[in-house]
């Protein structure tokens, strides 16, 4: 019985041997890898809006870098609700080459929401996407 693993016990041991003194096994601790730095973009300001013409009306919003690593290619959509019924929402997105470094900010206006819809909104909610970008 012990003579059929007695191959495969040899070839294990060549190979822990082989690759030990080839330096693959690390003879103490190892510090953890160190984290990639990544933006957190975030609403920094209330939803405000402007001049209401026939497509809709005109909204502002600010996004804050409040992460460690940069972001471009921002957008996101904003949705207006009216206690936990949705009346309508609308997707944004800035210049991709915009290039938010950490503690950054950036305003954003777009178009449109109804009147109806803004004056019946109890509250409003984000969802902003971006790409982690080196900030050099």
């Amino acid at each position: 019985m012990g003579s059929r693993n007695t191959p495969f016990l040899a070839v294990l041991a060549c190979l822990v041997l082989a690759c030990a003194d080839a330096g693959e096994f690390p003879s103490g601790p190892v510090a953890p890898p160190t984290p990639e730095s990544s933006a957190n973009v975030v609403a920094s300001s209330g939803l405000s809006f402007g001049l209401c013409t026939t497509p809709g009306c005109q909204y502002f919003i600010e996004y804050r870098n409040e992460g460690t690593g940069c972001a471009n290619s921002l957008r996101g959509t904003i949705r207006l609700y009216e206690d936990e019924t949705l009346l309508e929402s609308d997707d944004w997105w800035l210049e991709s080459t915009l290039l938010l470094k950490p503690g950054e900010s950036a305003p954003v206006e777009d178009c449109c929401f109804t009147p109806d819809g803004i004056r019946r909104r109890t509250r409003f909610a984000t969802e902003t996407f971006w790409n982690n970008v080196p900030c050099d």
